[in-house]
């Protein structure tokens, strides 16, 4: 084989391989910024959301961050939009703060834990 021949076999072999790579770099940089945008609508979800920003969905249960002197906790909680009030089954006295959505219900045995 001549060498101009050789030459040129190991110059395409490189280019298609620098290609190669540059396609796969491509392919990686396309999935992290899937996975960027992934963490970022995850971690938007799971943040504590001020009642000064938005209220959740009239008498959905939620997590709350109540202040009153009754429980000065976490406390899951519904909004009563006919007392405008924050209720539990228990108490209608919450001062909420904050909220956030619950969490999936954890699956047992493949069905959903109703404990």
């Amino acid at each position: 084989m001549s060498d101009i021949k050789s030459s040129h076999e190991f110059w395409f072999v490189k280019a298609r391989d620098y290609k190669g790579l540059c396609e796969t770099f491509d392919a990686l940089d396309d999935e992290i910024d899937k996975l960027e945008a992934e963490n970022a609508r995850l971690k938007d979800a799971q943040r504590w959301i001020p009642v000064s920003e938005r209220m959740p969905d009239d008498w959905e249960s939620v997590l709350t961050i109540d202040i009153s002197k009754s429980t000065q906790d976490v406390v899951s909680a519904f909004y009563n939009p006919e007392t405008s009030l924050w209720s539990t089954p228990f108490s209608s006295d919450l001062w909420v703060t904050h909220w956030m959505p619950l969490p999936e219900p954890p699956i047992v045995y493949g069905k959903v834990c109703e404990e």
